[in-house]
Parts: C-alpha cells; structure tokens; sequence
C-alpha cells in the first residue's frame, strides 16, 4: 500500500490551556487549503490581530475581537475557521478566490430506541442481586479452572481465562469475530460523542486519552451513548458480565467530548475535536451524531473538506446515516455529516441481517451509504457499571470503526485512508439493495 501523504501541522506542541473557549461561532470558512496563511487572512478581513498558539493545538490559531467577545478560532492544519461575523465580513471573505462560508450548524445524536434489559434493574443497571449471584458463580468457576490445571488458588487468573473462547454478541457473530487474530493492538481509534464513564470496570483499569470540547464539562459521561459507542469499538475480550461485545478490545482509545449531556453540540466544537484527535495520531474516527437533511440538501460543506484532507493524509472519517426513517412507508435521507462522500456512511442491520426500520438510505445522489453494521439490540457499556441495549445507527458507525482497527493492524502503518475504506467495502457481506445496505454488512478480517 501506498505511503498516506502528512498532515500539515507544527513541528512541536506547546504547552497551553486544554480547556477550550465557551465561544459558539455562527459562521465556518473553508479555505481552498490548509496554510498558516489562513490565519493572516482571517486577521486582515476581520482586522485583528493573530495570537498563534493559545489553543489546545499549536496548529490552532486564536483571536478576538476584544474582552467578552467570541473567540475567532483558525484550524491550520484543517483549513477551517470558525467566527462570529458581520454582513461586511461575510462578504469579505466571498470576495477572497476560492473561500467559502458556511453557517454553523448544531449537531445531535439521533433518535435513539431503548430496548429493553431483561436483567436490568431502575434506570437500565443491572439487578444487584443478579449481579452477586453472577458474580459467585464466576469465582466458582475460576476456582474450578485453576484447579484442573493443577495451580494454586492464589495464582493469577486472566491467562487461562483467555485461553478460553469467549462468549461474542450477536453483532461479533454477524461479524465473524470468531476465531479472530486481531484485536486493534497499536491502532488509535477516537471516539467523538457525549465523553466516557471512566469508572465503569470495563473501562477502569485501561489507558484512554480524552479531552472535553464541550464548554464548561469534562470528558465524564453523563447521557450514557459515548460510553456505549466506545465500549462497541474497544469494549474488553472479557467483559465482567456478559458476552463480549467490543470488536478490537486492544485499540488504543481516544475520546472526545463533542455533545453535552442532551447529546448536542456545535460545529465548531467538534471540528476542534477532530484537529485534536488528528493531534493524537488518531487513524480512524468514530462520529455517530449528525443532522436530518432534505432530499437534494447539500452536504456539510466544512465537514467534507476536512474529510478529504484526512482521507488523503490516511484518517478514516466514519458516521452514523440517521435514524430518520419509518420503513417501509417512508425512507429519510442520510444526515450529515455522513453524506459526506469522503465520510463512510453506515447503515444499520438487525439480527436477521435486514435494514433496520429506522435507518436512513439513498434518496438522493447527495448522501450515499457506503456499509451496514449491528444496530439492532445492541449491548455495550454504560454509565456506572451498568450496560444498556440500544437500537441505532449510531450503534452501527462504532463497530465499523473496530473493523477498521483490526484492518489496520494487519496492514502495518503505511495503510491509508482511501486503501482502507477500499478494503473494508470489498470485504463486506453483501445483503441486498446498495441504497439501504451499502457495500453490506462489514466483515472483520
């Protein structure tokens, strides 16, 4: 495979404030490409003055018009800006060859449809009691396994444990995570969405990178959906009850909060996250949030622009389609941003391998679905030390990234990002109609 060409960016990193600015800017500008010019342009056509560096990223360029204004933020290595501007400055920046501006829009998670947790007890967490009895059962059977094998009580448990065949979700088997080689060992997977309950125990004891865009929060979880989309990307080999259910359980995590508690958040906002997540040598990235689009909409501008950029520099951009529809009467068009074309669009698949319901197809030449993933009854973590089953395309999007992640652990580093997308749609399962389904269900290698 080809070498990913680099991302533009600085040479190092400096030390600055992680927490980023409450500023909600109403306007992006695209640049034809990414420069530090670009900063110079901002400046002169808003008349201010560049502050390079005082961001999260040293390849983020700040500004502002004076105390308590909005901050006017410059992505350098994305070819984005984001501002608060005047009619004056609107026009200014369409007068400049080639910039385009674009209102800032808000993103959300879509419809969600709760299933129901036979073992659940108030609010989705597991029974107590079921919990102890599971539990009890568990150390006996350990006992009974150390036992045979001649080893003391005393002797340490995880290595024959994993000598067994773990018990996978009906998403893994539909995967055919079965018998797998892989699990994600090396590969940097982000996870933009509501942030992470960092004290669940299938999440405790393992390393997660993560920085909140959301003003005023940090990374801690509190809608309970970042918590479940990450849990399907990396969730462990062996979870403490249950099946398994995370598709490269030794990827690296990153997670960035992009979407409050109600799971909305600005443009500007998640743009910022994914500089950042560039920043973390992330491959791939998880986002399963996005807004309805008409039919013959055009898709987020700002959004595909950086896409293409990162597809060419070796990122994989993956998205939720929408959960917009009402099969079979009425078919909703893929949100953005996944109608993107260089964002992976993924549809959503029920147990019987069918289009869901609720997801989002083709209704235009606009948004394309690109796979179909497990979105139906899917299990994960959530807040606590709870688990949840949930229905969504947003369930779909994050098992698409894990399959990435194991692509890209046996493809080595010089995988790009366009190989990778190829790879992924030709190892599909094909299901039915491309509209509904894509390529097919995606296939772990």
């Amino acid at each position: 495979m080809s070498e990913a060409e680099p991302l533009p960016g600085p040479k190092r990193r400096r030390a600055v404030n992680k927490r980023v600015a409450g500023a909600r800017p109403r306007y992006l500008i695209v640049f034809p490409e990414p420069s530090e010019k670009n900063a110079s342009r901002v400046a002169s056509v808003m008349r201010l003055r560049e502050n390079r560096g005082a961001s999260a990223q040293a390849s983020v360029s700040v500004m502002a018009r004076g105390e308590g204004s909005p901050e006017v933020r410059v992505f350098h290595r994305l070819g984005i800006a984001a501002a608060d501007l005047t009619p004056e400055e609107i026009a200014g920046f369409r007068r400049a060859d080639g910039v385009q501006v674009v209102e800032n829009e808000t993103r959300s998670l879509p419809p969600l449809i709760e299933v129901a947790n036979p073992a659940a007890g108030v609010g989705g967490e597991p029974d107590p009691g079921l919990v102890a009895y599971l539990k009890g059962l568990r150390d006996g059977v350990d006992l009974a396994l150390l036992r045979l094998a001649g080893a003391d009580a005393s002797d340490e448990l995880p290595d024959l444990r994993l000598a067994l065949e773990p018990a996978n979700s009906w998403c893994l088997k539909a995967m055919r995570v079965a018998g797998r080689t892989r699990t994600g060992k090396g590969v940097r997977v982000a996870v933009l969405d509501t942030g992470l309950a960092s004290d669940h125990p299938d999440f405790r004891n393992r390393s997660v990178i993560s920085e909140s865009f959301v003003p005023g929060d940090g990374v801690e979880d509190e809608n309970g959906h970042g918590t479940h989309a990450a849990g399907i990307v990396v969730g462990p080999l062996l979870p403490r009850i249950g099946a398994a259910y995370g598709v490269a359980p030794d990827a690296e995590l990153l997670v960035g909060k992009v979407l409050n508690r109600n799971g909305r958040g600005s443009d500007d906002q998640i743009l910022a996250a994914i500089d950042w997540a560039v920043d973390q040598r992330a491959q791939v990235v998880s986002m399963s949030f996005g807004s309805p689009r008409r039919v013959g909409e055009p898709y987020a501008a700002a959004y595909e622009s950086v896409a293409r950029l990162l597809l060419r520099a070796g990122v994989l951009v993956v998205a939720a389609a929408g959960n917009d529809s009402s099969r079979p009467g009425r078919i909703a068009p893929v949100r953005n941003p996944a109608a993107c074309p260089s964002i992976l669009a993924v549809a959503a698949v029920d147990k019987m391998l069918r289009v869901a319901p609720f997801s989002c197809g083709e209704r235009d030449a606009i948004g394309q679905i690109d796979l179909s993933g497990p979105g139906v009854s899917v299990r994960s973590s959530w807040l606590r030390w709870g688990y949840k089953a949930i229905d969504g395309t947003s369930m779909a999007a994050p098992h698409v990234a894990g399959a990435a992640a194991l692509f890209l652990e046996g493809a080595g580093s010089g995988a790009g990002g366009e190989q990778l997308w190829t790879a992924l749609r030709a190892a599909a399962r094909p299901l039915g109609a491309s509209g509904d389904f894509g390529a097919g269900l995606v296939q772990v290698p």
